[in-house]
């Protein structure tokens, strides 16, 4: 499998209905890893996936989670319900 279909696989159900994924750094070890696949993916189209500025809605919090279990990543769908 090719690193843009990896990426798609991990970004591509993220994205919002405005077209962008606004993400948060909530305290990752990984967070360079993650930037380096953030800048990968907006190599292939731009603009797509960005840091949170605060006056946009958070789709995604970065967070290191310890748990034994067989699990290696968890998603949550952020629904927009408060």
């Amino acid at each position: 499998m090719s690193s843009m279909s990896c990426l798609f696989n991990a970004f591509g159900g993220l994205i919002d209905a405005g077209g962008h994924l606004d993400w948060s750094d909530e305290g990752t070890k990984y967070l360079s890893q993650w930037k380096s696949a953030v800048n990968m993916w907006n190599d292939y189209k731009p603009g797509v996936i960005r840091e949170d500025t605060g006056s946009a809605i958070n789709d995604v919090e970065i967070s290191d989670v310890y748990e034994k279990n067989n699990t290696n990543a968890t998603t949550y769908w952020y629904t927009g319900i408060v």
